[in-house]
């Protein structure tokens, strides 16, 4: 190798660990970080015997979603993350409760929960690293401080004048304490993340999941209060948690059923009446995603996973929304990168162009995540 091209290549690896801290400073909109931030990983949690019977109830759900799904053709992020996790669907084909609640009880350190919550990867990047851990911590305490911004808890910085760096010093209980007095709703997450990385807040627990799902709980009761929503790939279900928390009249989500499963165990421990597939229905529903859509909502929300869908996965979405309900609520990012090598993830506006029938009301950035859009359309 000539001396040239060495130093081209050591050039262009300096100016890609260089555009990644960079491109990870742009998570945080606050300075003054370098105090400590007390947090943790949740220890294991135990299976009770109601575990193993909501288990009992979420295997025949998923074996009838199972047998009733038609094949999708098409690769997207989520064909890719199925093939990490063998382990849990190992887990689901041997029809075992008890087992299934062991598992689910600690998700947060399981492959099941990669590209939702955590993951496995991302428990053992955790633990081995106290770099990465501070990091974490630093951005659960950013969206806590955002969140406390947002709702008007504190007082929103400003960089041309006045203190700056104040905001993020606050303790996180105090910001807890605070943004709880706003909301009228307790922000204390149900106690049941066994796995998770969290930081501490008083008696509280929180992640950064848990701080996103309050906002866009929060958001939605003013958009959306006392209606019924539906949401097309629900995560961890905790969205759907604080939106009942929130006043909503019924929610419901559709999702794949291997994530229906951690959906369903998460609000069935939080002690929520919910109704799996097949079931009779009740104020929380959970259906597999070729269930939608099964019944009329005033709203339909996706967050954070249309661009990761197979495009003509979403574009049916989109054309049934339209027959379904009154409204759509996108929470996605727009930057159309390139995943697996070959995959464009594709913006939400560029596919509901394509489709037609909607109408943006509004366009607003995510407080709590730059980079992502909060928008709202009606349909025609």
């Amino acid at each position: 190798m000539s001396s040239r091209v060495g130093v081209g290549r050591a050039h262009r690896v300096i100016q890609h660990f260089r555009s990644r801290s960079t491109r990870r400073e742009r998570l945080f909109l606050h300075v003054g970080r370098n105090q400590p931030i007390q947090a943790r990983i949740v220890p294991d949690i135990a299976p009770t015997e109601e575990d193993v019977a909501n288990c009992d109830r979420l295997l025949a759900a998923y074996q009838k979603a199972t047998a009733a799904r038609p094949a999708v053709a098409g690769d997207d992020i989520w064909t890719h993350i199925r093939s990490l996790q063998a382990d849990y669907f190992e887990i689901l084909d041997a029809t075992d409760a008890r087992r299934l609640a062991a598992y689910l009880c600690n998700m947060g350190r399981q492959t099941a929960t990669h590209g939702t919550i955590q993951g496995a990867a991302e428990y053992r990047r955790l633990r081995r690293s106290s770099t990465y851990r501070r990091f974490i911590a630093q951005l659960i305490k950013e969206r806590l401080v955002c969140l406390a911004e947002a709702t008007g808890a504190i007082p929103i910085e400003n960089p041309e004048q006045g203190e700056w760096g104040r905001n993020f010093s606050i303790p996180a209980d105090a910001l807890a304490e605070r943004i709880t007095e706003i909301l009228g709703v307790d922000i204390t997450p149900p106690p049941i993340d066994g796995g998770l990385f969290k930081i501490v807040a008083g008696d509280r627990l929180l992640g950064e999941r848990d701080c996103s799902s309050i906002y866009t709980a929060w958001l939605l009761s003013r958009d959306a209060r006392g209606q019924s929503i539906a949401e097309i790939g629900g995560g961890g279900a905790r969205l759907a948690y604080w939106s009942r928390r929130f006043g909503a009249k019924g929610y419901s989500i559709y999702d794949l059923p291997h994530i229906n499963i951690l959906q369903g165990f998460y609000l069935l421990k939080a002690g929520l009446q919910v109704s799996l597939y097949g079931e009779e229905e009740s104020a929380i529903r959970i259906r597999p995603d070729f269930d939608f859509p099964s019944a009329r909502h005033d709203v339909v929300l996706n967050q954070d996973s249309f661009p990761e869908i197979h495009p003509d996965i979403v574009r049916d979405y989109l054309r049934n929304i339209r027959k379904c309900a009154d409204r759509l609520i996108s929470i996605n990012h727009e930057s159309e990168p390139v995943s697996l090598g070959t995959f464009t993830q594709r913006s939400v506006p560029s596919l509901i162009k394509e489709v037609g029938g909607f109408v943006r009301q509004s366009r607003d950035l995510f407080w709590l995540r730059p980079g992502y859009c909060y928008e709202v359309y009606s349909t025609k």
